[in-house]
């Protein structure tokens, strides 16, 4: 008996001694239905693609609320959070674990290690640029027949690069710039009320509640002789 015909015998066997022990079920479903382990894998994949489209959309919009328009190119920023989580799913998926205890709107440890390192980060939010860029303009650097091209030499030009160059500018610009302020809704939100104005504010500073009476006379409409009938003793 050969070496590679001993490995296959222990393979087999290792493969039949595992396969002896069923995984129980992690939980019960809301129809009642036990989960089925067999499908965790194919769970994770779908978890994983959620991730990817929700981590990308998320930063599109939050970028565009905060800096309209220019704000877009931290979707590049999102995707590469998405994608770090469509690894992490599949390798999640292959070795069995439960997937009910990672929501895909949530970014894990990976992600988390990322962030925290400033060169790590800015790195993975280049090399994501650029791989997206070169996905949409079918550059010549990310090609197929391009890559015995860019192994001979360290220098790659493109319009992918170019692109991918302005968009990871963008990201570090737009990290040191302040959001564009949206006058007034945020302060309407957070207290409930309308925003009042500065001569509103000096009126209720130093007149209190009177200065809530009248209103309707104070703006220039309503019979002004009623006022006058008020004020006489």
């Amino acid at each position: 008996m050969n070496a590679y015909t001993k490995l296959t015998v222990i393979l087999l066997v290792t493969g039949s001694f595992s396969m002896a022990f069923a995984v129980e079920p992690a939980y019960t479903g809301h129809l009642g239905n036990p989960e089925e382990p067999a499908l965790r894998p194919y769970k994770w994949l779908a978890r994983g693609l959620a991730a990817l489209v929700y981590q990308t959309g998320t930063a599109f919009k939050e970028g565009n609320r905060d800096f309209p328009i220019v704000g877009s190119v931290y979707a590049f920023r999102g995707l590469r959070r998405g994608l770090v989580e469509l690894e992490r799913s599949q390798w999640r998926g292959l070795c069995g674990a439960n997937n009910r205890t990672a929501p895909y709107k949530e970014t894990g440890k990976a992600n988390a290690y990322i962030e925290e390192d400033f060169l790590l980060r800015n790195a993975a939010d280049a090399l994501t640029a650029t791989y997206a860029s070169g996905l949409i303009t079918g550059s010549a650097p990310l090609r197929p027949e391009a890559i015995p091209m860019a192994r001979e030499s360290l220098y790659v030009s493109g319009t992918a690069v170019q692109l991918a160059g302005a968009s990871f500018a963008g990201q570090k610009i737009l990290d040191r710039c302040t959001p564009v302020p949206d006058w007034g809704k945020k302060e309407k939100e957070e207290s409930g009320k309308p925003v009042l104005s500065e001569t509103k504010k000096a009126q209720m500073h130093y007149l209190g509640e009177r200065a809530n009476t009248n209103n309707k006379i104070a703006k220039g409409k309503g019979d002004f002789t009623k006022l006058a009938k008020r004020s006489q003793p």
